[in-house]
């Protein structure tokens, strides 16, 4: 389940396991996809706005 934080003045898409935030809801469902499989993208955590 992805979460919604506000950073700054700006809402960010938390992945429920690792906790990254982003911009777009579409990646945190694919990050969380990730991380549950086990693997990991440096694409897709390069593209988050935080980091736990």
């Amino acid at each position: 389940m992805v979460w919604v934080k506000n950073i700054g003045m700006l809402p960010a898409y938390l992945c429920d396991s690792c906790g990254c935030g982003y911009r777009d809801a579409r990646v945190a469902f694919e990050c969380e996809r990730l991380c549950k499989s086990g693997s990991q993208s440096h694409d897709i955590k390069s593209r988050s706005v935080y980091q736990p």
